[in-house]
Parts: structure tokens; sequence; C-alpha cells
């Protein structure tokens, strides 16, 4: 069983959480600054107010706060954060997302720059250490 941590407790984040969840994986979905209520009711409840669905009960979930705590012995980080909180998101990793953890990527979308576009991962990517951008294992699912 992997540890598997989702950083962003939306409808994307929250939904992933289910699979893993299934298939005996230990789940830790860590809400971002904006989902303090969903975090709360979940860990009340254990029922996402927006999705209005019971989360498997092995989903812990954690204040964005915690994602050190939650990042501690994780076996795989999942981005689920909507696609304008991809800089907060590389913020928050930059510090605590172990060397040898990848990361699969479900935000959709690309960013613009002045001289040209980039994928939302490589945005992402540029917010961590110079020294890890290159070496971190990164999986993206895509689509319209």
């Amino acid at each position: 069983m992997a540890n598997i941590v989702i950083l962003g407790a939306g409808m994307m984040g929250s939904a992933f959480s289910t699979p893993f969840a299934d298939n005996g994986h230990h789940v830790r979905l860590v809400g971002t600054h904006l989902d303090g209520d969903i975090v709360e009711e979940i860990h009340e409840t254990h029922v996402h107010p927006k999705l209005r669905a019971h989360l498997h009960p092995s989903v812990a979930p954690f204040t964005y706060d915690r994602l050190g705590e939650a990042i501690r012995d994780a076996d795989l980080v999942v981005v689920g954060v909507n696609s304008n909180g991809i800089d907060w998101a590389g913020e928050q990793l930059a510090g605590v997302l172990p060397d040898d953890v990848p990361l699969l990527f479900l935000t959709k979308g690309m960013a613009g720059r002045s001289d040209g576009i980039d994928l939302l991962p490589w945005v992402l990517r540029a917010h961590l250490p110079a020294g890890r951008r290159d070496r971190v294992k990164l999986a993206a699912i895509g689509g319209p």
C-alpha cells in the first residue's frame, strides 16, 4: 500500500481520492488555502460538501498548513489544484517535496508568457529548487 498525498480538496482532487483508496492506498487529502470549509466538513462527516459524496473512510483530510506533515512519508504526490492555483502549489511544494517522490499532475491548461506559452506542469516545476527541477519525476494527465 502506498501513501498518496493529494494537494487540492476540490472536485478533481477529491474525486481522485476514490480509486486510490478503493485500491488499498492510504490517501491524505490536503486542502488549499481556499479549501478550509471543505476540509472541515470532510473531517467531521467524511462527506465532500460540493460533490455531495461520501469519501472513502481511509481518506484523511489535512489543512494546507499541515502539508509538511502529510507529505513526510509520501510515495506519490498528486497535484489537483485548479489552473489558478499552480503558482501557489509550486510555492508550497518547493520546501517540502522529498527528492524521490514523483508528482502526478491533474491540472490541465497552459500559462501565457511574453514569449509564448508553458504547460502548467512546467510552471509548477519552475518553483522547485534549482537542483530538483530537472530530477523530479513528473506525470501529467491531459485533455480538453
